[in-house]
């Protein structure tokens, strides 16, 4: 791997903060097709500039995206604002599925930083989506998070919120009255 993809899978890689899926692209240069230096986005989220002085013509850059629609983790640590039921929306599983797996119950009370072990099997009996997706969302009181809005909406990912609201983390602090970008 050249110094340039090194250096681009070290940047990804350092930036994302948390454990992410990694999609792998090849980009193909010829340096006599560029007259200037290009910038190329990818997904909105990630930017790597091409050099027309690099020798090389090939780079392979990982480049964190969110996790694919339709993956599930294999584990989940519940956060404030977060329960059984809207992780089963969240993730497409059963919610019988889900407790029974964790030796859950209905009924049982459920704490922050408990680990649920995820499903990989079944979908969830119903509409996922708890509300409409507006555009976008303001927060009622400083006792929300990321993680509680997502489970407002039901279907709806806590890094999908921070990335679209350049976030630094689905942990940030949010304020009554700031308004929120709801992917």
């Amino acid at each position: 791997m050249s110094d340039v993809a090194n250096f681009g899978t070290s940047t990804a890689l350092a930036s994302s903060g948390t454990p992410q899926a990694i999609a792998t692209q090849t980009l193909s240069v010829s340096t006599q097709d560029l007259s200037a230096s290009a910038t190329q986005t990818v997904e909105g989220t990630v930017q790597g500039t091409i050099n027309p002085a690099l020798t090389s013509t090939t780079a392979t850059l990982a480049l964190p995206t969110s996790a694919p629609v339709g993956t599930r983790p294999t584990e989940w640590t519940l956060h404030k604002g977060e329960f059984p039921y809207c992780i089963a929306r969240r993730f497409d599983v059963d919610p019988e599925a889900l407790l029974s797996l964790n030796g859950l119950a209905s009924g049982n009370i459920f704490y922050a930083n408990r680990t649920l072990k995820i499903p990989q099997t079944g979908s969830f009996p119903g509409t996922r989506a708890l509300r409409a997706h507006t555009p976008t969302y303001r927060v009622g009181s400083s006792s929300e998070t990321v993680y509680s809005i997502a489970c407002f909406f039901g279907d709806v990912r806590p890094e999908d919120i921070v990335r679209v609201n350049n976030l630094a983390s689905a942990d940030v602090v949010l304020t009554t009255g700031q308004e929120l970008t709801i992917p």
